[in-house]
């Protein structure tokens, strides 16, 4: 007895080294299959968490687009989007263009984000699968999917792949800063980026989507820098609860300065860079290729798109927008236009050198 003791203690550190080297070579063999120890690795200190919060038509897209090329990370574009032109504020859901709102549990959508950072893919799969072609981390798993019919197969997968990742990145323009607080306090590497660009190029954007045919120019400035406002204010009161956790980007900057401020976000966000990210920043920003489409992320020159609004709106809607959104435009960094003049020569800048934000 003692000795079949003795030969099982010897063979212990055998067998598990063997288990261990059949297990990476497993992973080296089907990088996304599951691995055979059970361990779950948790988004903590190992996973870099990052948030993007936003609004609709404020170059979101390509900033996701941006953070979603370093290596390792895994990036979910939209998780919200079936809950189609809502925001959600504390304890209210509003309509995204009027800002008519209703009583709402926001516990529910805060739980939606909490498993989502933690990789709890499983109870979440049509919020992960359908805005999926803009994921390049869940299209990698698509051509396994696809071999393999099954939406608890696939999700394990993708689910595999999200805890293995070293960054967890969501984007959204359907949660208020008001939902934040606990977040922040459940995950201490959460880092929020606060996506901001003048509301006059914001709504110029989604009048040409058709996004304001039911509303108007000025309800709809009335919606958006309500929303805004609420947001740069109680950005300042969480950046002083958690400092260097609210980091806040100016559309018009990185459309300026692409490379520099994707310098800037990468260094931030400790995010690795991949071996083309410089010639990938340039192809999507400045190598005068022909912009994909409206959604789309490639721009010929992310410059003069950042300041084309200023070549379509009309002078008396622009000065609508202003009247509208008194103080907003000048908090987030901008002056409003003197006159048609003013408003069409893009080479006078309309910064204010000391932005407020």
């Amino acid at each position: 007895m003692i000795r079949g003791k003795y030969i099982l203690y010897c063979l212990c550190p055998f067998l598990t080294a063997t288990f261990i080297t059949l297990n990476v070579l497993l992973q080296r063999s089907c990088p996304y299959c599951p691995l055979f120890l059970s361990r779950e690795v948790q988004p903590g200190s190992r996973t870099k968490l990052v948030l993007v919060l936003t609004y609709l038509r404020s170059g979101s897209t390509l900033t996701g687009d941006l953070l979603q090329q370093s290596p390792g990370s895994f990036y979910m574009y939209e998780p919200l989007r079936s809950h189609n032109s809502h925001i959600f504020l504390d304890g209210q859901v509003c309509q995204t263009f009027t800002m008519n709102c209703s009583k709402y549990e926001t516990e529910k959508i805060i739980g939606v984000l909490e498993d989502l950072f933690q990789c709890r893919l499983q109870k979440h799969k049509m919020k992960v699968l359908v805005p999926r072609k803009h994921s390049l981390a869940i299209m990698s798993v698509v051509p396994f999917c696809k071999s393999r019919p099954g939406f608890d197969t696939c999700m394990t997968k993708i689910q595999t792949l999200c805890h293995r990742s070293s960054s967890v990145i969501l984007k959204t323009i359907r949660v208020s800063m008001a939902l934040l607080p606990s977040l922040l306090e459940k995950f201490p590497d959460l880092r929020v980026i606060h996506l901001l660009r003048d509301p006059r190029g914001i709504l110029d954007s989604r009048r040409r989507g058709g996004f304001l045919r039911n509303t108007g120019i000025e309800q709809s400035a009335r919606s958006l820098c309500d929303l805004l406002r609420i947001n740069i204010e109680y950005s300042k009161i969480l950046q002083r609860q958690f400092p260097d956790r609210i980091t806040t980007v100016l559309y018009e900057d990185l459309a300026e300065s692409p490379l520099e401020l994707s310098h800037k976000l990468y260094r931030h966000l400790h995010l690795e860079y991949s071996d083309n990210f410089e010639e990938w920043v340039f192809n999507h920003t400045s190598a005068g290729t022909p912009n994909n489409s409206y959604y789309g992320t490639i721009r010929s020159n992310s410059s003069q798109t950042s300041q084309s609004w200023r070549k379509r709106l009309k002078f008396e809607d622009v000065k609508a927008i202003e009247k509208t959104c008194a103080g907003v435009i000048e908090l987030i960094g901008f002056r409003n236009v003197t006159d048609k003049e003013d408003l069409q020569n893009t080479t006078r800048t309309l910064r204010i050198r000391d932005r407020k934000t």
